[in-house]
């Protein structure tokens, strides 16, 4: 596993230069797609608050 990662920091940092987008930037160095998460959290508040109690009033 050290020798992939140590191998995998070079063509992390080509993904950050090039990846300006949000999905690019949502990526931290270790890989986590942080936005992908966060989508995931919502799902689940969403499931156990109900819809109504996530939108915002009106």
């Amino acid at each position: 596993m050290e020798g992939a990662s140590a191998g995998g920091g070079p063509a992390q940092k080509k993904q950050r230069v090039r990846g300006k987008d949000e999905a690019g930037a949502a990526e931290s160095s270790s890989g986590v797609d942080h936005q992908a998460a966060l989508k995931a959290v919502v799902a689940n508040l969403d499931l156990l608050l109900g819809d109504d109690e996530l939108e915002p009033p009106p």
